[in-house]
């Protein structure tokens, strides 16, 4: 397993996907699909065609669900912190009348659903982005002016101070992109320090992220269930 992880980029085929237990004669999940892509292993970095290498951008659609609006909940973590974050935005989600996806971001690396708002929760490593966000950094980047017209989105990062140099290099490129592709952020991009109060400066965030994204959708979901 080691070996394989060492030489394979692993991720869901669906990153949606909830485990189900089956049991035959031992227990496995039912219905899990893999992708395994091979590393470059001179440089570290999986061989893959990155999202320029799509012809166009995909926003794909997703069909609705009862009367909640979907949202989507995108991160890229390497430790465990952003996936925990947007775990927590899907959460309190849905006790708010959403359907929440939570997902990678690379699971939407050629395109976000179409009108559909989007939450990003990114780390930066060193300034580089993390492992399961790489080929949606590089899809947000090469989006053309406008593409995103009207799209409601909201970035949080996270990160240490203490790195001044690429102290949210990641998050602040994300916002940086998706606004030049004409997507608009609902509220100001968040940031935790993990040399600080991390879950305080979260809690803070997501607190007035909910308004701004009520606001932006015209006030449909404006509170709790």
């Amino acid at each position: 397993m080691a070996m394989m992880l060492q030489r394979f980029d692993i991720s869901p085929v669906d990153g949606s996907y909830e485990l189900v237990i089956g049991e035959t004669l031992t227990m496995k999940p039912v219905g899990l699909r893999i992708r395994a892509e091979r590393r470059n292993l001179s440089t570290g970095m999986p061989r893959r065609r990155g999202p320029a290498a799509c012809k166009e951008p995909i926003l794909r659609r997703v069909p609705p669900s009862t009367d909640r609006r979907p949202l989507l909940i995108l991160y890229g973590s390497n430790r465990g912190t952003s996936e925990s974050f947007a775990k927590r935005i899907g959460s309190e989600a849905a006790t708010r009348g959403y359907a929440p996806v939570v997902a990678p971001a690379d699971g939407y690396a050629c395109g976000v659903p179409v009108d559909i708002p989007f939450v990003l929760v990114t780390a930066s490593y060193e300034g580089l982005p993390p492992n399961n966000a790489r080929r949606f950094l590089a899809w947000a980047e090469s989006l053309p002016a406008e593409y995103a017209r009207g799209r409601p989105f909201a970035v949080f990062g996270c990160g240490n101070r203490h790195w001044v140099q690429t102290w949210q290099a990641v998050p602040k490129r994300l916002e940086a992109a998706l606004a030049k592709a004409g997507a608009v952020p609902v509220v100001e991009r968040g940031e935790a320090d993990a040399g600080g109060d991390v879950l305080a400066s979260f809690d803070a965030w997501s607190a007035g992220l909910w308004g701004a994204l009520a606001t932006a959708l015209g006030g449909k979901l404006d509170g709790k269930n």
